[in-house]
């Protein structure tokens, strides 16, 4: 059985942690059934045209192997990560269909249920989840996530305790502790988790952006920005979020000229991450514009929507989607 096509497109979903080094990962899998458990993979790519070569290798895979569950899961991953949710749900079930007795299709869907604000759903398929496999680390910590974003917090600090007995490195788990000190005004204690994270697990891309976040909300502007570094640095220069993240920490601190370069670096990236009102919030507000500066200016000018609109946005801390970067007091 030819499987080249499959490890092209399970790498390219995953380019910004893992290197083409010949693994074979279609094997991995198929022999060991905690292979989701291990891999610090989550379906992250350096940039979004990887997300759409790796459909191609998958769609080309299954013409020959129609039945291959995990290639439905790891396509509806792509979608999941495109923002294409309907198409998403659409291969997680077939997954499902497939293979009804694997654990990490259901916390899929329970995932993507979460982003469309289907979260009862959500509840049902993670707990499906962990019926089948009791000891599956990341589903216990996006449960604890359903339970802290419905305020019943000594629910999700018991998932919590029990997705970092199965896998002291799970990072989510982490940070929605952290998400539950800072509603309690813990922000220290908050401090001390991710340090402790940091500490076990010294390359978590996930560990330095939350901390970061949490420097800046604690207006430590040095240490956000050293922490916004290593989250773009660990992720080899292609992590728009990354860029988005460090550009608005500077906006926020009045490096006008900082955040323009950065904003401007996450749109270079990924065009279609939704981040020119901000762009163009930064170049309103510079004064002395460079001439790099004034022709991004000259090109946004246009666009059908003022940042004006999303002053509000800035000043609650929320992304442009209204989402809290981190929870406010």
């Amino acid at each position: 059985m030819n499987t080249t096509h499959f490890n092209q497109a399970f790498i390219l979903i995953n380019s910004l942690y893992i290197e083409d080094d010949g693994t074979d990962y279609f094997s991995t899998m198929e022999s060991d059934p905690y292979f989701y458990n291990k891999i610090r993979s989550r379906c992250e790519a350096k940039k979004e045209e990887d997300y759409y070569q790796a459909i191609l290798f998958f769609e080309n895979y299954l013409k020959l192997n129609p039945s291959h569950s995990l290639s439905y899961h790891y396509l509806a991953c792509t979608y999941f990560k495109l923002k294409q949710c309907d198409k998403a749900l659409l291969y997680a079930d077939k997954a499902i269909h497939i293979n009804p007795d694997c654990a990490l299709f259901y916390n899929l869907k329970g995932t993507i249920n979460n982003r469309t604000d289907k979260s009862e759903c959500a509840l049902y398929e993670y707990n499906k989840a962990i019926s089948i496999d009791p000891a599956f680390s990341v589903a216990y910590s996006n449960r604890a996530s359903y339970y802290y974003f419905n305020k019943q917090f000594d629910l999700a600090e018991s998932d919590i305790e029990s997705a970092l007995l199965y896998d002291p490195k799970n990072e989510f788990a982490y940070m929605i502790s952290c998400y539950i000190d800072g509603d309690k005004s813990n922000y220290q204690d908050a401090l001390l988790k991710l340090n402790k994270l940091l500490s076990i697990d010294s390359k978590n891309i996930y560990g330095f952006q939350t901390r970061a976040g949490l420097n800046e909300f604690l207006n430590n502007y040095d240490e956000a920005i050293a922490d916004y570094s290593s989250y773009i640095e660990l992720s080899s220069g292609f992590n728009a979020n990354g860029y988005y993240d460090r550009g608005m920490a500077k906006f926020r601190h009045y490096d006008l000229a900082g955040a323009i370069q950065d904003l401007a670096r996450c749109m270079e990236i990924s065009p279609t991450t939704v981040c020119e009102y901000q762009l163009m919030s930064a170049l309103e507000q510079k004064t002395d514009k460079s001439e790099v500066e004034i022709s991004l200016y000259n090109f946004y000018q246009d666009m059908p929507f003022t940042s004006s609109a999303y002053n509000g946005i800035f000043d609650k801390g929320l992304n442009i989607e209204g989402e809290e970067r981190f929870p406010l007091p």
